[in-house]
């Protein structure tokens, strides 16, 4: 079990995104507002990206790797087809020239390009780093429907992992490892970045106040 206990505070956020963020947020012990998630974090008609949220805690102090081993998570015309599901009436020669994961990469984010895995996931948790998650719930237990949620494996025990789901309940319960991988595998979604991990570790200096306004456009 970690050194530094990953105990998550009360919030009324009422997506998991935001939940994650600020939950990871709070374990650092660094600042955010409401204003500095809503500038980063977005929902979509295909859910959350990762991509987002590894934006929104590079944004606020932490250093973020996607992990994501999606064969078509660089492909133009799937990210258009995405973009397209948001906004059916932009002429697509309007769209954006690079892709979703291009973007945030711009921005910072580490990119490495493999699976999922009990031994990266291991790694991050003998260092007391949590690791952000999007993975099926229902995977977890089979009473709950199929879809996208967020959580954080927050430390190991043997062959279970303790996982923080703020979909339900903010509950923090140990789950077997090969549960969760399943999980997060057994995602499905026309997003490429969905089946995610994210690594993060805390920048030094840490800083002092949320991230300013985006500017405006």
């Amino acid at each position: 079990m970690p050194q530094h206990p990953f105990k998550p505070l009360s919030h009324t956020f009422n997506t998991t995104d935001f939940a994650v963020v600020a939950a990871l947020l709070d374990y650092y012990g660094l600042p955010y507002s409401v204003r500095s998630l809503n500038d980063y974090l977005h929902h979509h008609t295909f859910g959350t990206l990762m991509t987002e949220i590894a934006d929104c805690l590079l944004q606020h102090g932490i250093d973020t790797t996607l992990v994501n081993s999606d064969p078509e998570l660089f492909s133009r015309p799937l990210w258009k087809k995405l973009f397209l599901q948001d906004y059916p009436r932009t002429d697509p020669k309007r769209l954006p020239t690079i892709n979703e994961v291009e973007r945030v990469i711009g921005k910072g984010v580490m990119l490495k390009q493999a699976l999922p895995t009990t031994k990266l996931i291991d790694h991050e948790l003998a260092k007391d780093q949590p690791v952000v998650i999007a993975y099926n719930p229902k995977l977890i237990e089979p009473i709950r429907s199929a879809r996208i949620s967020h959580g954080i494996i927050t430390a190991v025990d043997g062959k279970d992992y303790q996982l923080f789901e703020p979909e339900f309940g903010n509950i923090l319960e140990m789950r077997p490892k090969k549960v969760v991988i399943l999980a997060i595998m057994g995602i499905i979604s026309s997003d490429p970045s969905a089946r995610s991990i994210i690594l993060g570790k805390e920048r030094k200096p840490t800083p002092k106040a949320p991230p300013g306004p985006l500017p405006e456009i």
